[in-house]
């Protein structure tokens, strides 16, 4: 018998990355901005490009793509903040949340999860909107601020 496992039954989920934000950025207030991923934990297939968080997975196929940024709103709690998937620019996913101010103790985090069909040649990045009156800091970097995608399925 043994271990069964997807390559051995002849798949692989390659292309996948997991990229994060490797120093402290700010998040503009009320205006839509690209999420800095600047260095990468793995990228299987080398289609992550750190220099423009951009995603080009360069197979056709059906990818899982998961978003997670941490926003420090100090003590405000009536706060909103969206996350985006864009693919060749255009809004494919979206989750917003409010912020958690003083509940979270200042802190608090938006995640997206969703699958999306991808060409060769189409990419994805993600954007992040906050809207609270003044630019917010990133909460920490790898732990807090990251993104991953892989193949499920080609097409």
């Amino acid at each position: 018998s043994g271990n069964l496992s997807f390559a051995s039954a002849g798949e692989t989920n390659t292309p996948y990355f997991r990229a994060y934000m490797g120093g402290t950025n700010t998040l503009a207030d009320n205006t839509t901005t690209k999420v800095v991923f600047d260095t990468v934990s793995w990228n299987v297939g080398g289609t992550y490009a750190t220099g423009t968080s951009r995603w080009t997975p360069g197979t056709a196929g059906r990818y899982f793509i998961h978003a997670k940024i941490q926003i420090d709103w100090g003590a405000d709690d009536e706060s909103k903040c969206d996350l985006l998937l864009r693919k060749n620019g255009t809004n494919v996913n979206y989750h917003s949340v409010k912020s958690g101010g003083h509940f979270y103790l200042g802190a608090s985090s938006v995640n997206l999860t969703c699958t999306v069909d991808l060409d060769a040649d189409d990419y994805v990045e993600i954007f992040a909107e906050q809207k609270s009156g003044a630019g917010r800091t990133y909460d920490g970097t790898s732990q807090y601020n990251w993104w991953e995608g892989f193949l499920i399925a080609k097409t």
